[in-house]
């Protein structure tokens, strides 16, 4: 079963789990892998949706050898936007 044709996995959490268990790694394993902590791997296989920054994204594409492209596919997969912080050099609305 391909961890991306299998139509059962319908949330992100789900989908991670599977990959990493596809992978033979586990939480710890795939967390050093990926530069990052098990309960940050535990959270996301808890999730429906994750909510990732782009950093998170690429640990994730590296911990797990996809694609980017696979994972912005993965249903509940969401590439989180940086709020853009206000310039104090910022013209005026005269």
């Amino acid at each position: 079963m391909s961890f991306m044709t299998d139509t059962k996995l319908r949330r992100f959490g789900e989908w991670l789990e599977y990959r990493r268990e596809e992978l033979g790694m586990t939480q710890d394993e795939l967390a050093e892998k990926m530069g990052n902590t098990s309960s940050f791997v535990s959270e996301l296989e808890l999730a429906d949706d994750a909510y990732v920054t782009e950093n998170e994204a690429k640990q994730l594409i590296l911990g797990l050898d996809i694609h980017t492209e696979k994972l912005l596919q993965v249903p509940g997969f969401h590439l989180a936007v940086e709020p853009i912080v206000a310039l104090s050099d910022e013209p005026s609305n005269q």
